[in-house]
């Protein structure tokens, strides 16, 4: 049993709206970025790494 077409409706615009106030605020483009790099370093030369036999 599904929630009702209403209240999906409902949830997914309230997302919409959270996520559009998230993706705009600076300060978490900013801990977006750092993390994005901290990822990239993590993970650099890991996919070379793996083809060496």
């Amino acid at each position: 049993m599904g929630f009702p077409p209403w209240f999906q409706e409902a949830m997914q615009g309230r997302l919409e709206e959270v996520s559009a106030r998230i993706e705009y605020q600076p300060e978490l483009q900013d801990i977006r970025a750092e993390a994005a790099q901290a990822f990239r370093a993590l993970f650099e030369g890991k996919d070379s790494m793996s083809h060496r036999g």
